[in-house]
């Protein structure tokens, strides 16, 4: 008999959908009992902890119960997990995939496309399951923000529906700078300090950017990535400004030390000096890992990472804020790398020759809109969005409790202690 109401339950969740506008309704109407309102520890989450999608880009969605320390990992037998354009009056059902993306399978067996619902997953059968994992390719560009929704039934009376931890809503990146400062906080009255651990990872690939893509793979790499975690008016780079001679050193040698020295010798608007190990062919799409902290005087970061073969361009991000308004950091931030010019060299090609800027331009970005050169890679007649060079993943690691009583002024030597973190730990990825 039980095992009989749990299945009218699995085939309520399937069927019970308006055809008419063809969205699902996702709550088992059959069921006398409303939907469980206890806390639970079920979730939509994407893997890498998207924050933006990449239009045409693939992700991996999981619909999962997290175990507890106190409970054994729970199971649901039923669900529906479906995306929606969050501008209702954008759906259009003829071509929905344009609007919503479009799920595909991982070979899972107990997952299924629904034959009914558009964009949605449901289960095969009522094995319960602790979690289940589907692809997802983003929409194109233009489509705006989607949401993920998920009903569970855990048992015939027990089920949820709509919480925050079952819904996802995630949006379009920005074509404008993943790295603006119209965040910034400009007194970040956080008490406590924090440590955070910097993925760089690159996307560069002949797949990825294949015009004029350099013929020799092993001539492709990532500098030393390198930066800081600094006060809100330091910066070592930044658009429309010259180039430093540390950030000349690398484009033309490769070497970091000059832009080090440069940093040390701004030692008091600098609590962490952020450096890890570049990456070259064949695994420059892997990744490079370093750690810093931040404070409420030091809170935001700068970090840049040199493309070689090159004239002089890099990527990175200057003056990153990661303190909240509410007086607390981030956990975490996954930001899309773009080409910059540093304005040292006039080259528009990866293997230009030597051809000195004179003189000197400023620092600016690299977009198919301002790229006027056929020659250039990264040039395109029809203003399609540029794929992301790399990512930058920030991900919080710990937290240190300070008091928030002032402390006595810093004297001029207790100015020039701060820390110099060079991690080398790398991970590779194929």
């Amino acid at each position: 008999m039980i095992i009989r109401s749990i299945f009218f339950v699995g085939f309520v969740l399937y069927f019970s959908i308006s055809s008419a506008i063809k969205i699902c309704d996702r709550k088992p109407t059959t069921l006398t009992v409303p939907k469980s309102t206890n806390p639970h520890t079920y979730r939509i989450f994407i893997k890498g902890n998207v924050e933006f999608y990449t239009p045409g880009t693939t992700y991996t969605v999981i619909l999962q119960a997290i175990k507890t320390v106190q409970t054994a990992t729970p199971s649901f037998t039923s669900f529906i997990l479906m995306v929606e354009a969050e501008e209702r009056q954008n759906y259009d059902d003829e071509n929905n995939d344009f609007i919503t993306g479009k799920f595909q399978l991982t070979g899972d067996v107990r997952t299924k496309i629904s034959e009914v619902c558009p964009n949605t997953v449901t289960q095969t059968s009522l094995i319960p399951k602790s979690e289940i994992q589907v692809f997802w390719t983003a929409p194109s560009s233009g489509s705006g923000c989607v949401i993920f929704r998920a009903t569970v039934v855990e048992y015939r009376d027990i089920w949820y529906m709509d919480d925050d931890q079952l819904n996802k809503r995630i949006c379009e990146e920005s074509n404008e700078s993943n790295d603006d400062n119209a965040n910034v906080v400009y007194e970040c009255c956080a008490c406590h300090e924090a440590k955070f651990e910097l993925t760089f990872e690159g996307l560069w690939s002949r797949h990825t950017h294949p015009k004029d893509y350099p013929d020799d793979n092993w001539q492709t790499r990532f500098s030393d990535v390198i930066g800081a975690s600094h006060t809100i008016d330091y910066r070592f780079w930044e658009q429309d400004q010259v180039a430093s001679d540390g950030m000349n050193s690398i484009a033309l040698s490769g070497t970091t030390s000059t832009l080090e020295s440069e940093l040390k010798s701004k030692s008091d608007k600098i609590r962490t000096i952020i450096k890890a190990r570049g990456i070259s062919y064949p695994n420059v799409t892997g990744k490079t890992f370093a750690v810093f902290r931040v404070d409420k005087d030091h809170h935001l970061i700068s970090v840049v990472s040199f493309m070689y073969p090159s004239p002089d361009w890099f990527v990175g991000i200057s003056g990153l804020e990661l303190c909240l308004p509410n007086c607390n950091w981030i956990t975490n931030k996954t930001i899309n790398l773009y080409p910059w010019d540093a304005g040292i060299d006039s080259g528009v090609t990866y293997n230009s020759t030597d051809m000195p800027q004179v003189p000197i331009m400023n620092i600016e970005r690299l977009w198919p809109s301002n790229t006027n050169d056929v020659h250039s890679p990264f040039y395109d007649q029809s203003g399609a969005q540029m794929k992301p060079i790399a990512k930058l993943h920030l991900m919080r690691q710990r937290l240190y409790e300070k008091s928030c009583i002032d402390e006595e002024p810093k004297t001029e030597s207790s100015g020039l202690l701060f820390r110099f973190l060079f991690y080398f730990t790398f991970e590779l990825t194929h």
